[in-house]
Order: C-alpha cells, then structure tokens, then sequence
C-alpha cells in the first residue's frame, strides 16, 4: 500500500490534478515535521475564516509599489486572492492590458477572465469557459502577432 505523496499524475485526458489536501499535509509533516505543519495549518485557517477585511489589517497596506507604480492589493473570493500571489499578480495584469488593444492581446490560462477581463483572446490548453480555446501555446500559427 502507497501513501499519498505532492506528485500529481495527469488525468486521463491530459489534464493536471494539483496534489489533495491530504497529500500536502503529508508531504509538508514529512518536510517540517507536525508542530510545524499544525501550525501553518492554523494559521492558514484563521487567515481564510479572517477573510480579506483581516488581510488587509495584517498587511497594513491597502497598496504596494513596483517600479515606481502603486498598485491596490486584489482581494478577492474568486480563488481567495487575500491569501495567494494573486493579489499582486492580478492589478499588475490589469494595468498592463489598459495600454494595449484587447484585439492584439493574447492571455495564456485563463485567470484575467475570473476577475471581470473578458476582451481579449485567452488559450487555456485544459481550462473550459466562455471565450476560452483550449490550444496548447506551442500549437498557436507565429501570426498574428499580439503586443501582450
């Protein structure tokens, strides 16, 4: 009998399972060890039940800063962005689409569309939705050329 481990095997139809909860409780108490893991648990577990008006308190910034730019923090349900890279990850996407065409803009996985970003073309080779093409980036013709 296997335990579960943090590797995930594609589904039969090519598409990519992430490792369950269980696994990566496992693979994480055998990486950090229990007290460790509980932790993280709990913290993990206040964090979400806080929801995102805690978020905001513990980072004690509504906005952050790159490249000489501010940038308001993405809280939001939609995939918990309070608690991920999505927080960041979504404002500096939706900036860099207000200065291009959405006809000459191209999105590889379909994210911006979850947030209210439905103009532009989006390939997503496994994600199914409205507007989505499921095409494997490296299937795309070289033209047309997209800026973004």
């Amino acid at each position: 009998m296997s335990s579960p481990t943090a590797v995930s095997s594609p589904q039969p139809t090519g598409g990519y399972t992430p490792p369950g909860p269980l696994a990566r409780l496992i693979q994480s108490t055998r990486q950090h060890g229990q007290v460790a893991t509980a932790r993280s648990a709990a913290e993990w577990s206040l964090r979400f039940a806080g929801g995102p008006a805690v978020a905001r308190r513990v980072r004690g910034a509504r906005s952050f800063e790159l490249g000489g730019v501010r940038f308001d923090y993405r809280d939001d349900w939609h995939n918990w962005t309070w608690l991920n890279e999505r927080a960041v990850e979504i404002p500096i996407a939706a900036a860099a689409m207000k200065s291009v065409d959405p006809s000459r803009t191209i999105e590889v996985g379909a994210v911006m569309s979850h947030y209210g970003y439905n103009a532009h073309r989006v390939i997503d080779k496994y994600e199914h939705g409205e507007g989505v093409e499921q095409i494997d980036i490296f299937d795309l013709p070289p033209t047309p050329v997209h800026d973004l």
